[in-house]
């Protein structure tokens, strides 16, 4: 679709935004030279946190202009300004921080469950996890894919280098549907959204659960979480994301402090106020959820405060195998 004329002027805005032209063009889609970038003097961690400070500068910088366009505008329009700054970032090989025991720590991004959080978090501390992994040392296959190629968002295939370890999150099942309609009423949207009364919300699930899974509107965040876990060697809770994370970082001789991280901001678009939750649910939801998810809903049960090696400690493999077989799920 073209883009309407606020997009138009937000651009424009960027070019007055104070970023030097030598970085914002590091990323432009157009930019034939990327390639180079990683030759220039510095190393790949020190580009990189260049680049974390000039895309925080942008963001300020482009906030206060849109703030004097009025307080409706200075609401909404958060994702332009995210995309624009993101311009900035470039396509760099960044070497993670050495860790004990020369491990390469490694995400594997489950969609809808704080990814894209710890993805950022990762960055502010020197680590490419998830889009930001050009390593490519966890191979994922791409099917379903959501849009694009987005590698990262895929199962992994079961291939990793022999120093990697790996970690993801999981989430309540149902609690991540609910996040996965507050995201798709507002991707990409550039205006307020209304907030969905509970029937709406019902009927929304219950139209993508009854589509095959590669025919919904984004198929990858609709997989079911067991078929990430099975490659994790450490599994996080959502409930417990920041102490898990501390609890990971120690065990291996870094620091992951969470505060203050949060990526997806849909409450600019849906409204404060805006309540959508399991409580919600009727039946047909329920049962149509838990056909699908109830895998994913034993395996947050098992999952307690010893995150470190608890896929092999809790056989969860073998778990996951058995409840396949029960449900007759694959």
């Amino acid at each position: 679709s073209r883009p309407n004329q606020f997009v138009m002027a937000l651009s424009a805005l960027c070019l007055l935004a104070g970023v030097p032209a030598s970085t914002a063009s590091w990323n432009h889609p157009f930019n034939s030279h990327q390639h180079t970038l990683a030759q220039t003097t510095g190393s790949a961690n020190e580009i990189s946190r260049e680049v974390v400070d000039q895309i925080q500068a942008c963001r300020l910088d482009l906030s206060a202009k849109v703030k004097e366009m009025g307080p409706n505008a200075a609401a909404n329009r958060a994702d332009v300004i995210e995309s624009i700054c993101n311009f900035i970032r470039p396509t760099l090989l960044i070497e993670d921080p050495p860790l004990k025991d020369n491990v390469t720590l490694k995400f594997i991004h489950i969609p809808k469950v704080a990814g894209s959080t710890i993805e950022e978090l990762g960055q502010k501390y020197g680590f490419g996890w998830g889009r930001y992994d050009k390593t490519r040392l966890v191979s994922h296959v791409e099917s379903p894919r959501c849009w694009g190629t987005q590698g990262y968002h895929g199962i992994p295939s079961g291939v990793k280098d022999p120093s990697v370890r790996t970690f993801c999150v999981i989430r309540d099942p149902y609690e991540r549907m609910v996040s996965e309609i507050r995201f798709e009423l507002t991707f990409r949207v550039w205006r307020t959204v209304q907030c969905p009364s509970p029937r709406m919300l019902n009927e929304l699930i219950i139209e993508q659960m009854k589509r095959p899974l590669q025919a919904r509107i984004f198929p990858c965040h609709w997989i079911a979480q067991y078929r990430f876990i099975q490659h994790c060697d450490h599994v996080l809770r959502m409930e417990h994301l920041a102490d898990d994370l501390r609890t990971l970082g120690s065990h291996y001789g870094t620091d992951l402090q969470l505060s203050g991280i949060h990526s997806m901001n849909d409450a600019a678009k849906l409204g404060d106020n805006c309540e959508m939750n399991t409580s919600m649910f009727t039946n047909e939801t329920k049962a149509l959820l838990e056909r699908e998810y109830r895998i994913d809903a034993e395996l947050v049960k098992l999952l307690d405060d010893k995150v470190i090696g608890n896929k092999d400690r809790l056989a969860l493999s073998d778990k996951i195998a058995e409840l396949e077989h029960l449900y007759g799920q694959k």
